[in-house]
């Protein structure tokens, strides 16, 4: 009895902070409470003492003032317990981090224990597999509906929720198994992506390679055909030149040899000489002709 008192003496004291007119608050969701939970006869009692704004439950008493639900933190094991309702009906102040000091004091009362909110204004926010964010109206604390909406909840008594239906470490089980699957995707198409430039990169630049082969490969085939022809050109003014130096060493042979010549005259023999060599394919037709001339003409 003496708990509930103190418990509720500290309720009070959050109640009797200062207030100004302020906009609507919000709790994030890393403060709700998670996980399977029972709350005690003494608990609950105090529950409906805040649900209702002081006027219902165990604990009711007359209220000068119209108190209106703000919030309720709570450790797991209950030892801790924090509440703040505003006398103003509506017209509060957030901005001093209420909730956070009503955490550090409840954390204090429950012997270390970290404490969540378990109801944000008239909603049960605690996440315990069966409660969904039950909203409780005015017109079911006042018709002291309070304990049976907790106990539908699966929070108070032998209820349904008796079982303890599919805890929130399962739906969080659930919801990472999702994540790392989806991970697992994102990372195996980042990989086939990743797979694909490096393939179309290769095929570029085995096109580029195969490209530049053939070039270098054309480009040495018609050197290779320029130095034949250069080679053939050279064959053939050497040819040229060897056959001209030839007819002139006929024709210097021929000159030492005339005057020993007794029995046929000179021109006979170099028009001779000169029809062998014609003759043996070593003059063409057109030198033949040019040498008979000249030796003509000599």
């Amino acid at each position: 009895m003496k708990k509930a008192i103190a418990i509720i003496i500290f309720g009070l004291i959050l109640v009797n902070i200062s207030t100004t007119a302020f906009a609507a608050f919000t709790v994030p969701k890393s403060l709700w409470g998670k996980g399977s939970l029972k709350l005690t006869k003494r608990t609950a009692d105090i529950l409906e003492y805040y649900f209702s704004g002081g006027k219902k439950g165990r604990y009711a008493k007359k209220q000068k003032n119209i108190l209106k639900p703000m919030f309720f933190v709570m450790s797991p094991n209950q030892r801790g317990i924090g509440y703040y309702m505003d006398p103003h009906g509506g017209n509060y102040d957030m901005s001093p981090n209420y909730v956070g000091k009503a955490r550090t004091k409840c954390k204090k009362k429950s012997g270390g224990q970290e404490c969540f909110v378990f109801a944000k204004g008239y909603t049960i926010v605690w996440q315990n597999g069966i409660n969904n964010r039950r909203k409780l109206t005015k017109k079911e604390i006042n018709a002291g509906k309070t304990l049976q909406i907790l106990k539908e909840t699966g929070f108070y008594g032998g209820s349904i929720a008796q079982t303890t239906i599919s805890t929130i470490e399962d739906e969080d089980k659930k919801k990472a198994e999702k994540k790392r699957l989806k991970a697992v995707k994102k990372a195996e198409e980042k990989k086939l992506r990743e797979k694909k430039i490096a393939e179309e990169k290769r095929l570029k630049a085995a096109k580029k390679a195969e490209k530049e082969k053939l070039r270098k490969e054309k480009n040495a085939e018609k050197k290779r055909l320029r130095e034949e022809k250069r080679a053939a050109a050279k064959a053939a003014k050497d040819k040229a030149k060897a056959a001209r130096d030839k007819v002139k060493h006929v024709i210097r042979s021929a000159k030492e040899k005339t005057k020993a010549d007794s029995t046929e005259t000179s021109m006979a023999k170099q028009l001779r000489e000169v029809n062998e060599l014609y003759q043996a394919g070593v003059l063409t037709e057109k030198e033949f002709k040019e040498a008979k001339e000249r030796i003509i003409n000599q």
